[in-house]
């Protein structure tokens, strides 16, 4: 990838390659700064292992990514809006050998980790960079943990580029375009996003959106002229929804969402908005096997009554529809998505080195790669894959599987209803639904909430089997996301106390 960069330096050396809101940087400046930062890392003679990256989401951040590969070393990306003491165990968990932070965010690291200092770094220092080898261990991204505790989960750079650049030529990424990414920084999704639009030439606004606000992102975009913007559907959801959307997204040409499960009324929703000729693409991509399936949703999708499907196969991959016992489920029927793939993550970090046993090697390709996924999925008979959820968050009640989807359909279908939320909540003996609502402000409504609860319940009753109805309902303000952008399920089930 520092061959991509440096190529790039040379042939568009006064080009920006990076706005932040504060800074502007040239593919020149990204690539001295890359080598000098790789300089100060091999100067400070630190044991041999991976290199963290903990700073703001911002232009620092991406010079810091390539420095460490500048200096040999693999890099873990981390995330500055994470709680110390979840950094502090995934950090510990890594065994890394230190980390490039500030002065504002290194007093979260352990106290007896090395860390170098970006503000301290001679800027006059540069030197050529160390390559890594394409098949190396390269970029480290831990996993949230919200299904498990996390993992640090290994990819080399040849994968990466095997993985993307089919994409980005189809998509005719190029210097004419203005990428928006605005996924936490130590995320797979910020990963791919900042490499794809950086390698192709192209001007990558990094808008940090906890810091901005979704109106301070509109306001980038509209302000930046972006052209193709990554976002998690409830990100792009919540975006749509705002008074300004529609000038902010005047000059899309591209919408590439992933991440998450996205609704077909909420796709609806974002396509009034965008402008005619926008296209929307959506992705199964994982933080253990990259891009699985894409496509360019076509209005009339009606592979699933509620969800948007995930598309199809990308060239290389190969999978397994599995039912419980492991064996291969008939076109139709849902199953474990089972991924063989060349570009499957390598393994996971631990301690200081690279452990594959959960990707072992495919038998019957060489080079390939399995990873079980835990996602409960479909394969359509035109190839078109669905992904109805996470196998460990499927709900069977009374013996009948449900979708929270379906539910939440109906609650979104009802005029006092701007967004809703179902999910499982374990208690003693039994499995019980929750149900989440916010209020459309617009729409007339009940007196108190009380009355509006109670209301809501009879519309359901009134549409739904009695096993889809949610037996505990709470008014919101707003769905919760977690730091990657996606519906924080966790702080859902902190807000209900004791159902």
């Amino acid at each position: 990838m520092l061959v991509h960069l440096a190529a790039l330096a040379v042939a568009r050396p006064d080009s920006i390659a990076i706005e932040d809101g504060i800074r502007e940087v040239t593919f020149a400046a990204l690539y001295d700064r890359a080598c000098t930062i790789g300089a100060a890392l091999r100067a400070a003679a630190w044991p041999a292992g991976a290199v963290g990256v903990l700073l703001a989401n911002d232009a620092t951040y991406v010079e810091a990514m390539f420095g460490c590969l500048a200096a040999g070393r693999a890099c873990m990306l981390l995330a500055p809006n994470q709680p110390a003491a979840f950094l502090r165990k995934v950090i510990g968990a890594a065994g890394l050998a230190g980390v490039v932070s500030d002065a504002c965010h290194a007093d979260v690291l352990p106290p007896c980790l090395p860390w170098l200092d970006t503000a301290a770094i001679d800027a006059t220092a540069a030197a050529p960079p160390v390559m890594l080898d394409a098949g190396a261990p390269a970029f480290i991204v831990a996993t949230s943990g919200t299904t498990g505790a996390p993992k640090a989960v290994v990819s080399d750079q040849g994968s990466l580029l095997r993985n993307f650049m089919p994409r980005i030529r189809l998509l005719r990424v190029g210097p004419q375009d203005r990428v928006a990414a605005s996924a936490p920084p130590a995320t797979s999704a910020a990963l791919a996003h900042r490499l794809n639009g950086l390698l192709m030439g192209a001007r990558l606004q990094i808008i940090d959106i906890p810091s901005t606000g979704l109106g301070g992102a509109l306001a980038r975009y509209a302000a930046g002229q972006t052209t193709i913007l990554h976002a998690t559907p409830a990100v792009l959801t919540s975006l749509a929804r705002l008074p300004a959307a529609r000038r902010a997204f005047a000059m899309l040409r591209l919408v590439m969402l992933g991440g998450d499960a996205m609704l077909r009324a909420d796709l609806a929703a974002v396509r009034r908005v965008l402008p005619a000729g926008c296209r929307v693409q959506y992705a199964l991509s994982l933080s253990e096997a990259a891009r699985v399936t894409a496509w360019f949703v076509p209005p009339d999708d009606d592979h699933d009554p509620e969800r948007v499907a995930a598309g199809y196969l990308v060239e290389g991959v190969e999978i397994q529809v599995l039912d419980e016992e492991g064996a291969p489920v008939p076109p139709g029927t849902p199953g474990e998505l089972v991924v063989r793939s060349e570009v499957a993550a390598l393994g996971d970090w631990v301690n200081g080195r690279l452990v594959p046993d959960r990707f072992p090697a495919d038998p019957s390709h060489p080079g390939r790669r399995i990873y079980h996924t835990g996602d409960i999925v479909r394969l359509c008979p035109d190839g078109v894959l669905v992904v109805l959820g996470r196998r460990d968050r499927m709900i069977k009640i009374s013996g009948q599987l449900i979708q929270p989807a379906t539910i939440e359909m109906a609650m979104r279908a009802l005029p006092w209803v701007a967004d809703a939320a179902v999910i499982p909540v374990r208690v003693p003996g039994m499995l019980r639904l929750a149900g989440f609502v916010v209020h459309n402000p617009a729409a007339p409504s009940a007196e108190d909430d009380v009355a509006l609860l109670r209301a809501l319940r009879q519309a359901l009753q009134a549409s739904l089997p009695a096993a889809m109805v949610p037996q505990v309902l709470r008014r919101i303000p707003a769905i919760p996301l977690t730091a990657a952008g996606k519906r924080d399920e966790a702080a859902l089930l902190a807000s209900l106390g004791s159902p």
